[in-house]
């Protein structure tokens, strides 16, 4: 669609076909050209270049659908440069595609496939592609147009949406994840000082070439708790959501204890970002964990005995660590935590042990093993490269996502590193690493859409079957923060978008950054 920045309807530029969307357009630098995704919600995935006006649609390469993918023209208009991409069981790092030709040019910056390098983009002057490396717990790096070193540029370590180089190329505006919405953010290269901007709930900014505007997404979603199972009717298995703990603010993380009642989760509906505990059964019983503003990354992790759940977080004097909960009193403290930066906590059954979650030397996240019994806490094992991690307490084994590769791993309870195994291929994804959970049978479930289900859950492995897929909402869109499973039942507590709010905001730079509202999209 073609917005203007007046009060006018939009105009359809592309008609796809059934059963298929097009997605991400991108203006060519002469303005007279948009290319697009054309994708069918399973694998296919084509790369399309349509007339600004519409018509004259022509395929210029493949891609692949399961992936998040990220383009944008070459400052010639000749080309397109993309980000990461699976191919042939690997990942690619950023690549141009020649139009004209469609070969294929790898860009040479020492890309080990070991991250997901994405929305690339060249700075005004051609000199720099600047991108997103991992977008869900990632950061803003650039390299030379040429080729040679990546750059990191913020250490922000957060879920990015998006981002755009300003018209001079003296900086960037970028968006992140903070709290329970979003927010924009303006990047000065030369000083590296980071300022914010006073607008709420703002995403995907694209700046104008010549002049000093910005567009940007402002999305104000409404995240409800369901509690999702099956109900049994005279004639099939169908799937149930019932509403916890109602309110008008934004409701996400639920994790539910092992005992199967009480239920964790994050909520601004305060006013603030907090902890919030309740008794599934008794809605009454709803009250507030004060102490601590919950790291909008991670879900809370609860105790084998459901007494206590770990949190990454920051308290009321500004400090960031993990923190332990007391359930019944809502007791937070700080725990001594031998690392710079904790991004997730996990108890074992063993108590005086406990898991956590970090960056290590080689700069990636990893896993680490602690003796938590002394002070100072003795590590006792580490494992790279784990983006998420659950304990399944029923099996004695720890399973885990990576950066570095879809699907699913595990290993004992020691960290050996010869008992690391891969469980699941294929998933679940990079781009939803935190969407899964385990089940009350010991089995894997993921949540991920479907064409006609926004909000699917599939159970992984050898528990799957051909009956294994449910939809559990085909309209609303499920959070990408996680989910949990029931430990006790066939049942799942999910945050689901009740209401979109997606609006299409104006704003320019440099002058008042009160946005004006130019379009809204609806849901």
């Amino acid at each position: 669609m073609v917005q203007t920045t007046g009060q006018a309807v939009p105009k359809p530029l592309s008609l796809p076909p059934s059963g298929v969307s097009d997605r991400l357009p991108a203006w060519s630098p002469d303005g007279r050209s948009i290319a697009f995704s054309r994708r069918d919600g399973g694998n296919e995935c084509q790369i399309l270049i349509a007339a600004a006006n519409g018509g004259g649609e022509r395929q210029v390469g493949a891609c692949n659908g399961l992936d998040d993918l990220g383009f944008d023209w070459t400052p010639d208009g000749r080309g397109l440069v993309f980000g990461s991409m699976s191919d042939n069981g690997g990942t690619t790092g950023i690549r141009i595609l020649d139009i004209a030709s469609g070969r294929w040019r790898a860009l040479e910056y020492g890309f080990d496939g070991r991250y997901l390098d994405t929305e690339p983009r060249y700075s005004p002057d051609g000199e720099w592609i600047a991108f997103v490396r991992n977008p869900q717990f990632g950061d803003l790096w650039r390299v030379p147009a040429a080729g040679g070193r990546a750059e990191q540029l913020t250490f922000h370590s957060s879920e990015m949406r998006g981002w755009d180089w300003l018209p001079d190329g003296s900086g960037l505006v970028f968006s992140r994840r903070l709290d329970a919405g979003t927010r924009l953010f303006r990047l000065d290269l030369g000083s590296r000082q980071i300022q914010k901007f006073s607008v709420e709930d703002a995403q995907s900014p694209n700046i104008a070439a010549h002049s000093p505007t910005m567009a940007f997404v402002r999305r104000r979603p409404g995240f409800d708790i369901y509690r999702i199972g099956p109900r049994e009717s005279s004639r099939s298995k169908a799937w149930g959501a019932e509403t916890l703990f109602a309110s008008t603010g934004r409701d996400t993380h639920p994790s539910i204890a092992p005992d199967g009642r009480q239920l964790v989760f994050a909520s601004d509906r305060s006013g603030h970002f907090h902890l919030w505990w309740g008794d599934v059964e008794r809605p009454e019983s709803l009250r507030l964990i004060d102490g601590l503003h919950p790291d909008a990354q991670r879900m809370p992790e609860w105790s084998p005995d459901s007494q206590r759940l770990l949190s990454i977080g920051i308290d009321h004097q500004g400090r960031h660590g993990l923190f332990e909960v007391v359930a019944a009193s809502g007791q937070v403290e700080r725990l001594p935590v031998p690392l710079a930066d904790p991004n997730q906590g996990l108890y074992l059954p063993d108590a005086g042990r406990i898991l956590v979650g970090a960056s290590g030397e080689d700069g990636r996240i990893g896993l680490y093993l602690f003796d938590r019994t002394h002070l100072p806490w003795r590590q006792l094992a580490y494992l790279p490269d784990v983006a998420q991690a659950k304990v399944d307490v029923r099996r004695r084994r720890v399973l885990f996502t990576r950066f570095s590769g879809d699907g699913l791993w595990s290993a004992d309870l020691g960290l050996a590193p010869i008992s690391v195994r891969k469980v699941v291929d294929g998933v679940p994804r990079r781009w939803l690493y935190r969407n899964w959970s385990v089940a009350a049978d010991g089995a894997i479930e993921y949540l991920d859409q479907a064409v006609g289900c926004r909000s699917r859950l599939r159970r992984l492995g050898e528990s799957a079957t051909a009956a294994s897929e449910y939809c559990l909402h085909p309209s609303l869109l499920s959070s990408v923060v996680g989910f949990s499973s029931d430990p006790r039942a066939e049942v799942v507590y999910v945050s689901m978008a009740a209401y979109d709010g997606t609006d299409i905001g104006l704003i320019r730079l440099g002058a008042s950054l009160t946005p004006r509202k130019a379009a809204s999209s609806g849901n």
